[in-house]
């Protein structure tokens, strides 16, 4: 049974610059790589963490831990 569904979100901004340092791209090849993408959403979600380089990554998955397990 499943209980509960986290979802690890980057803002599209974010993601482009990600994808264009790491495979040495173009801004309008990755833009043309997320259009070609199916972005469905995720409607039953329970938890979403931000990894957007701005909020740390780890204390928001303690924080959901401690949450969960207390």
């Amino acid at each position: 049974t499943l209980h509960q569904i986290w979802v690890v979100e980057a803002d599209r901004e974010t993601r482009i610059r990600r994808v264009m340092l790491r495979n040495n791209l173009q801004r309008h090849d990755v833009e043309a790589r997320i259009a070609s993408q199916h972005d469905t959403p995720i409607d039953n979600r329970t938890h979403i963490i931000t990894n957007n380089d701005r909020e740390a990554i780890l204390p928001q998955i303690h924080t959901l831990l401690n949450n969960i397990l207390t």
